[in-house]
């Protein structure tokens, strides 16, 4: 784990509106590895039960023979007694060996299924790893666990997701003998776990907000992404249910030790319909984007100049024969090429990670080397974190593997939006990263929306005192909705504002000035500029943007965006085309004595691969 050096804290002011030990005392069947193999258990009757608060009748049972959380047709399957016991002869598994390799899953069916005599009126699943006898709410987190180290690529063993669980249900010191695998309603001490296996479920019933229909004994519209997106928001919200199971038995007195290692706690039974436990979800669990690369040269340098956005850069060629045409970037018309026919003798300049809530809103981002973290408008009363590369101002720094900027969104006790900046690493980080990691950060909306970084403590709403850094953002009503029509970035000794032009309701072009215009260039293009763009549309449906730095560089540099079969932008290729016009002077055609100075490659996860579910203990 990442360990934490220093955390900055700022607040938005919206005025408009693994600790496996392998000596611990596991059952046997928790070591088994994370992919089901033989183990050598001779054949017979396997017998359990599936519990929720008590037995669960007339549930549907089956060994998930490929791990797919379905039912196939060739897997054994049981339905569960009145006392939620369940039983699968030898004979019916004789053809698979030991029963016990494999995972379990259970349907509970509405209308069907039953607990303590009281039909299940919302359907739900469990699971639980290979050789466990008990199914019930807390062996589905074994296994979401177990999941999670599969996604990192991590040798492990179903043990291993047993000890994360116990560390991640933890609220003092993790007690690493519980068993989570237990019949607990069959043991006088399993009252606690009892409770906290309940509110799990309830937690998972509201996720499945789905009236399953029943099909030869299985929930109709249940699917392995349910599964997986259900289960890592169960993960993603355990403390926050620990912590309403388990509240501190009175408020702490002022004064009180704040460091008190085991806090007294009482056991809390919650209903479904608390607060707490109304989780939400994105059940189809939806690819969303997950970490970006960036890459130039190899040689490509560049070097800060003081009291100046700018930098001096040199950006060499990659060296490459490949180029980039319009139908290559088509998911109908053509095979795009492998971001790897780039590749050679570059240097990884920068990796963003994106990080997820379980209703997919962005939850942190992780920087490493040279990208700069800004605040992105989405209208005129929200804003969200984004990153930003512009090979100009942008200092090249190099990915050394290590985060070295991480910041989350979070809501304070008092429902605020918090923005929170950790440097983990210490690392060097790009110029506008130092201002924003300086000093307190205030976004106010206004008639201009603005954000800035400020060396003196803030009033509600307004800026004062010194300000290090500013985003301000200008918006208009365009068809019911706003767009974004100026972007200023502004230092204590630099500024740059960026006029974005639209022809009906398509982008078209971007003016970058270091002074205020008489007009917007827009409507009258300045005779000096920082930078101008165009923007081309391409037969895949996404826009290559073409842009000049007259005073920078001579040459035009085109992004091009390289589609994968989704229509989703797989990479974006830049390259260098030696021409003397500007970019409103020529059509955007493909090669042209080109040469590729950068590439960008952009990656995509499930949702339920896409949450951060890293234990946070310290190294």
């Amino acid at each position: 784990m990442i360990k934490s050096l220093s955390t900055i804290s700022f607040v938005l002011l919206l005025t408009l509106g693994g600790c496996g030990d392998g000596n611990n005392p596991l059952p046997e069947e928790t070591e088994r590895p994370l992919t089901p193999g033989p183990v050598g258990d001779d054949p017979g009757d396997f017998e359990g039960r599936i519990i929720a608060e008590q037995p669960i009748q007339d549930a549907t049972l089956w060994l998930d023979i490929n791990s797919n959380y379905q039912w196939d047709s060739d897997e054994p399957r049981a339905t569960s007694d009145p006392d939620g016991r369940y039983i699968f002869s030898s004979a019916a598994v004789a053809a698979f060996g030991s029963p016990r390799q494999y995972p379990l899953v259970a349907h509970a069916l509405p209308g069907v299924s039953s607990i303590a005599g009281n039909p299940v009126e919302r359907g739900f699943f469990l699971t639980a790893p290979p050789g466990s006898t008990a199914v019930t709410p807390l062996t589905t987190l074994i296994m979401a666990e177990s999941a999670v180290l599969a996604r990192d690529g991590t040798a492990s063993t179903y043990g291993d997701a047993h000890d994360r669980l116990r560390v991640r249900t933890a609220l003092s010191e993790p007690d690493l003998t519980i068993n989570f695998q237990q019949d607990y309603i069959a043991l006088p001490e399993g009252a606690n776990v009892q409770s906290l296996a309940m509110a799990y479920l309830q937690a998972l019933q509201n996720l499945l907000a789905v009236n399953f229909s029943v099909t030869s004994g299985l929930l109709t519209e249940l699917d392995r992404q349910m599964v997986l997106a259900s289960q890592a928001a169960l993960l993603k919200s355990s403390k926050t249910i620990m912590e309403a199971v388990y509240p501190l038995a009175s408020p702490s007195d002022e004064g009180a030790d704040a460091d008190q290692e085991d806090p007294e706690r009482t056991t809390v039974n919650l209903t479904g319909s608390d607060p707490v436990l109304q989780l939400q979800v994105e059940l189809d669990n939806p690819e969303v984007l997950f970490q970006v690369l960036r890459y130039t040269s190899a040689n490509s340098s560049s070097v800060q100049v003081e009291d100046q956005l700018r930098n001096t850069t040199f950006l060499y060629p990659i060296p490459t024969s490949e180029r980039i045409q319009p139908e290559q970037s088509s998911p109908v018309l053509g095979t795009p090429l492998a971001p790897s026919a780039f590749l050679s003798n570059t240097q990884l300049n920068s990796i963003t990670e994106y990080h997820y809530q379980t209703d997919a809103s962005l939850e942190e981002l992780r920087l490493d080397g040279g990208t700069d973290l800004l605040f992105k408008p989405v209208s005129s009363s929200q804003v969200v974190t984004d990153t930003r590369f512009d090979p100009f101002s942008t200092e090249l720094l190099r990915a050394d593997g290590d985060w070295d900027l991480i910041s989350r969104i979070s809501l304070s006790e008092e429902q605020v939006p918090i923005l929170e900046l950790e440097e983990p690493d210490n690392g060097e980080l790009t110029e506008i990263n130092q201002l924003l990691t300086k000093s307190a950060v205030v976004i106010a909306f206004d008639d201009d929306l603005l954000l800035g970084t400020s060396s003196v403590s803030q009033s509600f709403g307004s800026i004062s005192g010194s300000l290090l850094l500013a985003q301000r953002y200008q918006f208009e009503q365009f068809q019911g909705a706003q767009r974004l029509i100026q972007f200023d970035l502004e230092t204590g000794y630099d500024r740059l504002m960026e006029f974005s032009c639209y022809s009906g309701a398509q982008l078209t072009a971007i003016y970058v000035v270091d002074s205020t215009p008489a007009v917007s260039p827009c409507i009258s293009p300045p005779p000096e500029f920082y930078m101008v763009g165009r923007y081309y549309g391409l037969e895949n449906g996404l826009a290559a943007r073409c842009y000049q730095y007259p005073a920078l560089s001579s040459g035009i540099y085109c992004e091009i965006p390289v589609a994968d079969q989704l229509g989703r932008v797989d990479y974006t290729v830049i390259e260098k085309r030696i021409t003397s016009g500007l970019p409103e002077e020529f059509t955007y055609s493909g090669p042209d004595q080109s040469e590729v100075i950068g590439i960008t490659d952009y990656t995509y996860r499930p949702l339920s691969d896409a949450m951060y579910l890293d234990l946070d203990t310290e190294e």
